[in-house]
């Protein structure tokens, strides 16, 4: 067994209508899901040692902004 942490990121507005997904082998910020007045972008996914202190990176903010803004230039 791996263990794996994934980050996912919550902004304070609605991006989309709809879902969008890459259609592409699984990778980092592969999905937006918009859900009432917030939308969900992840999800990282980092190999850790054990399943304990994972915290969200400030690096692992940054590339999901980066991919996110992929899935929706505007």
């Amino acid at each position: 067994m791996a263990f794996s942490k994934g980050s996912m990121l919550v902004t304070n507005q609605r991006i989309a209508h709809r879902v969008i997904n890459r259609c592409r082998k699984p990778s980092d910020g592969d999905i937006l899901v918009p859900n009432e007045t917030i939308s969900i972008l992840g999800t990282t996914s980092v190999r850790a040692e054990t399943p304990e202190n994972f915290e969200v990176t400030s690096s692992e903010v940054s590339l999901l902004i980066r991919e996110g803004s992929k899935l929706v230039p505007n």
